[in-house]
C-alpha cells in the first residue's frame, strides 16, 4: 500500500525531469521489494541507463519514461543501447504515459514495453511484478509484440 502511494505523490509532481528521477528510484525499490537485484542509474560511455536488473536469469537494461507519449525515436535509442551490449542483454521500457500510434517498429526486437497500466495492477496486487514480466516476455517471443499491457496478455 505504501508503494501505491508514494507512485501517487510522485505522479502529482509537475516538473517532468523531478518526476523521472523520482520514478526510477520507485521502481529501484520495486524491483528490490521484488528480489530483482536492481542497480540505480548509471552511464557508459557517455549513455545514461535509467537502471538494471536480473529475473529469470536474464540481465535487462531499464529505461524509465515520464513523458507524454514515447516517439519511435526514444524507442530506437533504448533499442541500440541495449543491442550494443552483451548479446544476451534485454531491454525493459516503462511508460508512463504511452506510445504514440508510430513508435513500435518490427525491428525493435530487444526489448518489451510497461506501461502506466501495468504498474497499477502490480500495485493493485492483481499480478505481481515477475509474472507481468514473464507474461510480457513469453508474448514477446511468440508473436514479436513487444507492447501488450496486462489486460491483453
Amino acid at each position: 500500500m505504501s508503494k501505491k502511494k508514494s507512485f501517487i505523490q510522485i505522479a502529482s509532481g509537475t516538473n517532468n525531469q523531478k518526476r523521472g528521477f523520482e520514478l526510477e528510484k520507485f521502481l529501484y525499490d520495486l524491483f528490490l521489494l521484488y528480489d530483482l537485484s536492481p542497480k540505480g542509474s548509471f552511464k557508459t560511455y557517455g549513455e545514461q541507463i535509467d537502471g538494471a536488473f536480473t529475473f529469470d536469469g536474464t540481465d535487462y537494461l531499464m529505461e524509465a519514461k515520464w513523458s507524454k507519449n514515447v516517439d519511435r525515436g526514444e524507442l530506437a535509442t533504448f533499442c541500440y543501447k541495449v543491442e550494443t551490449k552483451f548479446k544476451t542483454a534485454v531491454g525493459l521500457l516503462i511508460t508512463i504515459d504511452g506510445l504514440t500510434k508510430e513508435a513500435i517498429s518490427p525491428h525493435f526486437k530487444s526489448i518489451i514495453i510497461m506501461d502506466g497500466s501495468d504498474l497499477m495492477v502490480i500495485l493493485e496486487g492483481r499480478v505481481s511484478l515477475p509474472d507481468l514480466l514473464l507474461r510480457k516476455r513469453r508474448k514477446a517471443i511468440e508473436t514479436g509484440n513487444i507492447y501488450v499491457n496486462y489486460q491483453n496478455l
